[in-house]
């Protein structure tokens, strides 16, 4: 890969918080300076003229489960790293080992998750593994390393020894934990802060925080005295001083909840990238089943929506 300049493009630093029209020059995969407008530009590489554009960092994707089928349309929204929240680290090799100028996002992978019987998808397979047993939960994490696992994924119906055991031998190998608690019947956003766990995805276990005992998959008429769109404040504050406390980072995407609340006024882009993804059928007919138990999704899982705004 050689040299290229792209000018004439309104640069957003998002760094310093301006933008300005200028120019930037690129070697190899490396930016290698970047230009004001009324600076001297570089003369005889390769030039792509940006007018009327503006030229961004890439985005980075930091919770989804890509396939190679329609990786490029990430590229294609501006998105140039995706964080891979469970799924297949062998599967996902051809797409990790993929050259930089390759049409397709770099990919920082977890393998698949480790789930508490009976397994929120079902028994032990390439995307997920079950235990109960903590030492068979460290041994999966020594597994991952093999593999190349960049982070652990935990998931939900996790039992609070396997959860602990997992974390103390993911950090003998300084990788971070993830973890989604959104479907828990036992674990809370705190308690998976008090183990060690790094990085909560979808703010999860911070609804069953608030309301101990209540989980998605209860009977919702028993708990329908929650008045799920004023929730408690003070509450919400206390429960978010403790996380800071432990330096927990949150993975919010509270779009999908968002998206299923409003649906089927969803919101979208319509450009022709979205529109593309209809040629990708099996994503589209996977979004089709889910459409049909949208009323179940907004009262079960999407309700939990306001309680971190």
């Amino acid at each position: 890969m050689g040299k290229l300049l792209i000018k004439n493009g309104m640069i957003i630093d998002v760094e310093n918080g301006v933008s300005f029209i200028g120019a930037i020059e690129v070697e190899g995969n490396k930016i290698k300076r970047i230009m004001k407008q009324d600076e001297v530009l570089p003369e005889g590489i390769e030039t792509i003229d940006a007018k009327g554009k503006y030229i961004i960092p890439g985005l980075i994707d930091m919770h989804c489960h890509i396939n190679e089928r329609f990786a490029p349309h990430f590229v294609a929204s501006g998105i140039t790293t995706v964080r891979n929240a469970a799924g297949n680290v062998n599967l996902l090799q051809n797409l990790i080992d993929k050259p930089d100028h390759a049409p397709t996002p770099r990919v920082y992978a977890s393998d698949r998750m480790i789930d508490g019987t009976p397994g929120q998808w079902g028994p032990t397979s390439y995307g997920n593994f079950v235990t109960d047993d903590p030492e068979e939960a460290r041994k999966e994490v020594r597994r991952q390393v093999e593999v190349g696992a960049k982070f652990i994924k935990l998931y939900g119906w996790i039992k609070r020894d396997v959860m602990e055991a997992a974390v103390d031998e993911a950090k003998k190998y300084n990788l971070e934990v993830a973890c989604d608690l959104m479907n828990s019947k036992e674990l809370t956003i705190l308690d998976a802060a008090e183990l060690g766990v790094n990085w909560i995805e979808h703010i999860s276990g911070f609804a069953q925080e608030m309301y101990k005992g209540w989980n998605p998959l209860v009977d919702q008429e028993e708990w329908s005295h929650i008045d799920w769109d004023n929730p408690d404040q003070e509450k919400i504050k206390g429960i978010c001083e403790k996380i800071l406390g432990y330096n927990v980072k949150l993975c919010p995407t509270m779009v999908v909840f968002d998206q299923s609340m409003k649906y089927p006024d969803i919101w979208s882009p319509k450009n022709h990238v979205v529109e593309s993804t209809l040629n990708v059928n099996y994503l589209m007919q996977y979004w089709k089943d889910n459409a049909e138990y949208v009323e179940s999704i907004k009262s079960r899982t999407a309700i939990i929506n306001n309680l971190p705004k």
